[in-house]
């Protein structure tokens, strides 16, 4: 081929083209070619020249953006971003070269590989790298952005991007540069708004910030992300099947907001995406204080545990073990030390016993579980407060107290909103399941009896059908009721020229 190359074997096909393994023969190194060829329009003649490429058709324009495209690459200059190195037009088509990558795909990588959160947040934050890049030192969108279109080098886990065949140059208004359309990109990677947009249409890196998201979704899950159309109507997809593949609460926030249906609401750009990443890198705070500093009191056993260690390490009524042996030698040596000694042991046991009696007598509702809470509550602060404050040691004390009480008041208010959320009402119950088993019917008899809940997802059914009367009623339904599908719905109707 080129009078250069030779073909071995297909690496895979697109919607917009063939790659090839190859060989340069001059230089025996080994080469991926992409050939345009749109399998829905193009076919292969006997002489493997290809047909449907005439001047004017769909082919043929696309066939010139692709080569447009393919010559932009090629001064692209990142280490994240697959290198193109020849092109030339041969068979009635155009080709490019491209260096090649000895590994796997994403796609199939996560198939046969457990990736842990940190390995899939490096990955993320090198196609974040060359989509940076892209977006703002060359104007450019991927727009089919997926884990089947970036490669990992096995040799060293190196991250590419590749397969440019959707992508656009953009002004800094937002316009494309050329008049082809926008690429449809693919289904759950692509937003509502890549679907939506006419030739005319203004598009902005936020449809690569969803895909990254999207992306992101399927290497912490190794599931194929939801369409976009299903986020419209349950807002809370996302983080319950991420939560159900035990993907942390940090990261499930950032693919969430990545992936929000609402473009305002998403990234509104992928440094910022690139940015909640970073982030989530540095030390939790509850990795930095593991062992708290203030003491424990929540737990009477351990409050007990420590009392009892601290007056173990410094009660000295019995002396040091050195006094003992020194005790014990004086009484080999002198008999009438031995009988003082005996003597006041009697005397020092006769002042234990009464200390404790009286104690007693002193606090006689007092059990002695409660009196040692009140010298648990006190003693880790003595230490801290001066001399002349030692009498207000009740007062804190009484704090304490309330504090606990506080705490009590809290738990069982939590635990009452608790139970307030299990105890949903029979109509949400019947909606979820609705929804679950895709009874729109349902979903429509709880709608016409009032249940307002019923109306955004309602909407977005008729939408998904090209109903867009009846998703308007709905959709205006949900939005005054205070539901985001309203306006979701209604913004994709105007996306669709619904309106004009």
């Amino acid at each position: 081929m080129h009078g250069t190359y030779k073909i071995e074997k297909v690496l895979g096909q697109g919607s917009f083209g063939i790659t090839y393994l190859a060989e340069h023969i001059h230089l025996s190194k080994k080469v991926a070619i992409k050939e345009f060829f749109m399998k829905e329009l193009n076919s292969r003649s006997e002489d493997g020249s290809i047909t449907g490429m005439s001047d004017g058709s769909l082919s043929y324009n696309y066939a010139r953006k692709f080569k447009k495209e393919a010559f932009n690459l090629s001064r692209l200059d990142n280490p994240n971003i697959v290198r193109v190195t020849d092109s030339f037009d041969e068979n009635g088509t155009f080709y490019y070269v491209m260096d090649y990558i000895e590994g796997q795909n994403l796609n199939d990588y996560v198939k046969s590989h457990h990736m842990d959160e940190a390995e899939a947040t490096s990955i993320i934050k090198s196609v974040a790298d060359a989509l940076i890049y892209m977006h703002e030192e060359k104007h450019m969108l991927h727009l089919d952005l997926k884990p089947g279109n970036v490669m990992r080098r096995d040799k060293d886990g190196h991250i590419f991007l590749i397969d440019f065949g959707l992508s656009k140059h953009y002004s800094n208004d937002g316009q494309p540069e050329t008049s082809t359309t926008i690429g449809l990109g693919t289904a759950g990677y692509a937003p509502i708004e890549q679907g939506n947009r006419t030739k005319e249409g203004e598009f902005r890196p936020t449809i690569d910030v969803y895909a990254l998201g999207a992306t992101f979704y399927k290497l912490l899950t190794r599931e194929t992300p939801p369409p976009a159309s299903d986020l419209v109507s349950d807002d809370s997809l996302l983080e319950t099947q991420m939560s159900a593949n035990n993907v942390s609460k940090e990261l499930i926030e950032v693919v969430v907001k990545a992936m929000n249906p609402n473009v305002k609401k998403r990234f509104q750009s992928v440094r910022e995406f690139a940015d909640s990443l970073q982030l989530f890198a540095s030390p939790t705070i509850s990795e930095e204080t593991d062992i708290p500093s203030q003491p424990i009191v929540q737990n009477s056993d351990s409050e007990n545990t420590v009392m009892d260690t601290s007056v173990d390490e410094n009660d000295n009524t019995y002396g040091s073990e050195n006094d003992v042996n020194g005790s014990c030698e004086e009484e080999e040596n002198n008999p009438s030390s031995s009988k003082k000694k005996i003597l006041v042991a009697f005397i020092v046991g006769f002042v234990v016993i009464a200390i404790v009696f009286f104690s007693q007598k002193k606090a006689p509702n007092d059990t002695p579980k409660d009196l040692m809470e009140q010298i648990d509550s006190v003693t880790p602060d003595v230490d801290t407060i001066p001399t002349s404050q030692n009498g207000n040691i009740g007062n804190a004390s009484k704090k304490a107290d309330t504090s606990k009480s506080t705490n009590v008041a809290v738990k069982k208010q939590n635990a009452s909103q608790e139970k307030s959320k299990e105890l949903k009402d029979d109509n949400t119950t019947t909606l979820k399941k609705a929804l679950a088993n895709g009874n729109y019917k349902k979903v429509q008899q709880l709608a016409n009896e009032g249940y307002s809940a019923a109306y955004g997802p309602l909407a977005k059914y008729y939408l998904q059908n090209n109903e867009y009367s009846l998703a308007e009623t709905y959709a205006k339904k949900a939005r005054a009721a205070g539901f985001s599908e309203g306006k979701s719905v209604i913004k994709a109707l105007e996306n669709l020229g619904y309106y004009d």
